[in-house]
Formats: structure tokens, C-alpha cells, sequence
């Protein structure tokens, strides 16, 4: 019995979910790829790009799959920590992952397009900053998990690294040959 579907941007096709398997369908119906997965899968979600499924799963944790004509790859998971991952939708942009889990709660995720490729943790050990190759660097804050920041377009190519300078101050370089610097205000 299906626990969730989610439809492609365009139509083209669609993920199932059941208490035991993760399948990839195109419109005709015809199943190009099933996957066990080794836990409970129980909802889904598809980017706005089509190019990333996010399946909630009862062991609290949101499994991220790229997608592609013929399979889906397990790339990533975010840990819910709280409970099983009942429902899921990305943003309009695909930009963040909304996680309703079984505790009532709601948490939403930054979700980098592109794999990480360095980390940084500020001096304080309050902030970690993150490059990726999709562009952005992040600053995640681990006192206020839900207050992020994002610098989208960092770099014209994949970010290759970054550091702090104290606890404000980020610096970031690109596969554009470029270093910036930039001063970060934190959320209050």
C-alpha cells in the first residue's frame, strides 16, 4: 500500500513509497527502478528542478535521492531527531525542505543543491560556516538551528573554501579565483 507520492515539476514522472520500497514511475505507469531501502519509508517529496527526492522515513530521518532518468541515488539524509517524517514539500524555489514529523512538529531545512565541499566552524564554536558546489556559502548557527543564513552566488563556480575571522566575518574562496570576504549579522 502506498505511504506517499509525489509528481515531477513536469509531469514526466512521479516517486511512490511504501512501508517497504521506494519506487521511480514514469506517466505511462511503467516502474523504471524500485529500491529497498533498509528503512520505513513513509512520505516524499520532489524539488521544484525535478532533480532531488526527499523521502521521510520512520527512523526520524529525511533520505535525500538524486534523481535520475533511470534511478534514484541516496546522496544525503537530514536527522529529524524528534520523530518519524510525516510529511514533506519543498519551497516554491527549492531553496528549503519543510519536515512535518509524528512529535507535531515542523522543521525546515536549508538544502544545498550541490554537494558540500568545506566547513568552518567560527571561533566561539557558535557557527559553522559551509561551502558548496552549487554556489552558496551557508552559516549555520547551532543555537538557533532555524536561523541560517545564506549567501547565494558566493562565487561564479563551486565554493573550494572557507574560514572565519573571528566570529563575524567569513572568508570564502571559488573555483572563480576569487576570495571574499564578508561580514555576517547574525539573526536575533
Amino acid at each position: 500500500m502506498p505511504n506517499g507520492l509525489a509528481v515531477s515539476p513536469d509531469g514526466s514522472f512521479y516517486v511512490v513509497v511504501t512501508i517497504a520500497e521506494i519506487f521511480l514511475v514514469v506517466s505511462d505507469g511503467k516502474i523504471i527502478f524500485r529500491k529497498k531501502p533498509g528503512y520505513c519509508p513513509i512520505s516524499v517529496a520532489i524539488s521544484p528542478d525535478g532533480k532531488t527526492a526527499a523521502v521521510g522515513g520512520e527512523d526520524n530521518k529525511v533520505h535525500l535521492y538524486a534523481i535520475s532518468e533511470i534511478s534514484l541515488d541516496e546522496n544525503g539524509t537530514l536527522d529529524n531527531g524528534r520523530g518519524a517524517v510525516n510529511a514533506l514539500a519543498f519551497s516554491p524555489d527549492g531553496s528549503l525542505l519543510a519536515a512535518g514529523d509524528s512529535d507535531r512538529k515542523v522543521l525546515c531545512y536549508e538544502v544545498a543543491s550541490k554537494t558540500v565541499t568545506c566547513l568552518a566552524w567560527s571561533e566561539d564554536g557558535k557557527h559553522v560556516a559551509s561551502g558548496s558546489l552549487d554556489t552558496y556559502v551557508y552559516i549555520w548557527s547551532v543555537e538557533k538551528p532555524m536561523k541560517n543564513i545564506a549567501i547565494r552566488g558566493a562565487h561564479l563556480g563551486e565554493v573550494t573554501g572557507v574560514a572565519w575571522r573571528g566570529n563575524t566575518t567569513v572568508v570564502s574562496a571559488g573555483a572563480d579565483a576569487c576570495v571574499k570576504v564578508w561580514d555576517i549579522t547574525f539573526h536575533q
